[in-house]
């Protein structure tokens, strides 16, 4: 299983690297807020925990950056991801601009499981444990990449509807 999760990991960074790591792509997002992307990411199956404001504000233990306003964690099945446990499959993490989306921490973190695509001003990060389930997947690495893929799209697409 390591070494699956291993290829897994080499062939996210060389899918990152490739397409710049980023899909900011001119989407707007001007009309989403965390309900609606709760709501949305519910739809789809997903279990949706609100991190509380007083975390991700201020140098916050969960913040991903200055003038972060609002986080999400996401995960598989409908479970509810646990604050400060790691179990959630991505964290959407909500600034008070693209400017400062693009700039946080994490967009500029090349690392696949680290790296969060860049919203507009939002920002949409992948854990290990979306890597893990991709992973399982398929025994192939690009089918692997392909899972990985597909999963982060179609949390994405809750931000960009």
């Amino acid at each position: 299983m390591v070494r699956i999760e291993l290829s897994l990991v080499v062939a996210c960074t060389l899918w990152l690297g490739a397409c710049g790591g980023s899909s900011s792509g001119g989407s707007s997002n001007a009309g989403s807020s965390p309900s609606g992307i709760r709501a949305c990411l519910q739809k789809a199956g997903y279990g949706v925990t609100e991190v509380p404001t007083a975390d991700v504000t201020d140098g916050g233990a969960e913040s991903r950056g200055p003038d972060q306003t609002a986080e999400l964690l996401v995960g598989l099945h409908g479970a509810q991801p646990h604050v400060g446990a790691d179990d959630a499959v991505a964290v959407i993490a909500f600034l008070d601009s693209a400017a400062h989306a693009s700039g946080s921490p994490n967009a500029r973190d090349p690392s696949p499981t680290s790296h969060a695509d860049t919203l507009g001003s939002v920002t949409v990060q992948p854990t290990t444990q979306l890597a893990s389930a991709a992973a399982a997947s398929s025994s192939s690495p690009s089918g692997q990449q392909s899972a990985f893929r597909a999963a982060v799209k179609k949390v994405e697409s809750c931000v960009v509807h």
